[in-house]
């Protein structure tokens, strides 16, 4: 994941680098091989709630959402409990990992009463 992940930003033009959102709480084996940490919004972000409330409208490309519901604190399963398993009508899929992880890209607001 980490290494699809990197592509994806590496591949972009410079200016134009995607932001992906994720729970760091399940992705922390994700997020410590990453090479481009600071393309990475976490749970520790302290915009991270605000950015979850509504993803695209705050620059958010992709969320990394993790099967596996329940096990630690998983903030994106709490806000978007369908979103693993239903998708969304504002977040298309992009890839599956080996089905336990999903790579979601924001397409639109959430228009959600959330944000």
């Amino acid at each position: 994941m980490s290494r699809y992940a990197d592509e994806l930003i590496r591949e972009a033009e410079s200016g134009e680098k995607p932001l992906i959102l994720t729970d760091s709480y399940s992705a922390y084996s994700v997020l410590l091989n990453s090479r481009y940490p600071k393309q990475r919004v976490v749970t520790n972000d302290r915009n991270f709630a605000e950015m979850l409330k509504d993803p695209y409208a705050h620059g958010v490309d992709y969320i990394l959402v993790s099967k596996k519901i329940g096990a630690v604190l998983q903030i994106i399963h709490e806000t978007y409990p369908a979103l693993y398993e239903e998708g969304a009508d504002w977040a298309e899929p992009v890839k599956d990992f080996d089905g336990e992880w999903r790579l979601f890209r924001a397409t639109e607001s959430t228009g959600s009463p959330h944000g």
